[in-house]
């Protein structure tokens, strides 16, 4: 189904790459093979259903209405410790990361991460598909063993949407 290009749905579907391998019970899967229904692993839940998965498809040197959505994240292997990731992993823009502190934890955007050796800014010669993933609570995800967000609408969705476009949600 084609959306609007609307800054609400751009912020929604961009933060993982296509072949980013999501925990779930049965081992990982890649994010375009899972639908809705599938569990996936979570670290508050355990296995949570999908309720919902957006995509869209990331056009090198596209105009785009804020500079960072325009950012792709690689991680290299054990670039956040031993096994963090455990394989390449391509992030989206709007990935945000769980970093556990001593207060608990907080969800911090992936560009944070940028180091210039193991967590690089991709410029990609190719359209590349990004995807999101809505479960019933918002919950953290193990993407190829990193802690990733799921994606959280906020409250501030349904004043900005018509009743029109907030049902794609």
């Amino acid at each position: 189904m084609l959306l609007p290009a609307l800054p609400e749905f751009e912020l929604a579907f961009n933060a993982f790459a296509r072949g980013t391998l999501l925990a779930t019970p049965s081992g990982f899967s890649a994010i375009e093979d899972l639908a809705p229904g599938d569990l996936v692993l979570t670290r508050e839940f355990g296995p949570q259903p999908l309720t919902w998965i957006g995509s869209l498809t990331h056009v090198p040197n596209a105009p785009v209405w804020r500079q960072e959505l325009a950012r792709l994240v690689r991680f290299l292997p054990d670039a956040l410790g031993v096994d963090r990731p455990h394989s390449n992993l391509l992030l989206g823009p709007g990935a945000r990361l769980w970093q556990s502190t001593s207060e608990g934890g907080v969800f911090v955007p992936a560009h944070r991460f940028l180091d210039g050796e193991t967590a690089l800014e991709i410029s990609p010669t190719t359209p590349v598909d990004l995807f999101h993933v809505m479960t019933k609570r918002h919950a953290t995800l193990s993407a190829a063993h990193l802690g990733v967000e799921s994606y959280h609408p906020g409250l501030q969705l349904r004043d900005r949407m018509n009743a029109a476009n907030l049902s794609y949600f």
